[in-house]
């Protein structure tokens, strides 16, 4: 028996939406320890970030981005050089 296109439950889109959001639970801790570990972090530190990053994937790279920026405003490129 072949299904047509028509009689498919889930559309197409949530199974890209879906593959587009694991994909972004993966990237931000990967992120989130290359930046850590190229601004000189302990491995702890880092490895604390990182499981932010992924127990809370969007909320914990947030909070490091703002973390970062806040405590650590040495990593901003300054544009007035």
């Amino acid at each position: 028996m072949a299904f047509s296109g028509s009689s498919v439950l889930v559309p197409p889109v949530y199974d890209i939406a879906w593959s587009g959001l694991l994909l972004l639970s993966v990237l931000l801790p990967v992120v989130v320890v290359i930046g850590e570990r190229r601004t000189g972090s302990t491995w702890p530190a880092t490895l604390v970030w990182a499981l932010l990053a992924l127990v809370a994937p969007l909320v914990g790279f947030v909070v490091w981005l703002v973390w970062s920026a806040a405590i650590r405003p040495e990593l901003r490129t300054r544009r007035d050089a």
